[in-house]
């Protein structure tokens, strides 16, 4: 249960410091592929 634990609260930062470099580049092509268009 605690190994589970900490498992689960590695996946959650994991998650959260992969979000900030997903987000803007996923936005950041739309606009671009928004502006050609």
């Amino acid at each position: 249960m605690n190994s589970n634990s900490m498992r689960q609260t590695r996946y959650d930062c994991q998650l959260l410091n992969d979000k900030p470099k997903t987000l803007p580049i996923f936005f950041g092509v739309s606009a671009q592929d928004t502006q050609q268009a």
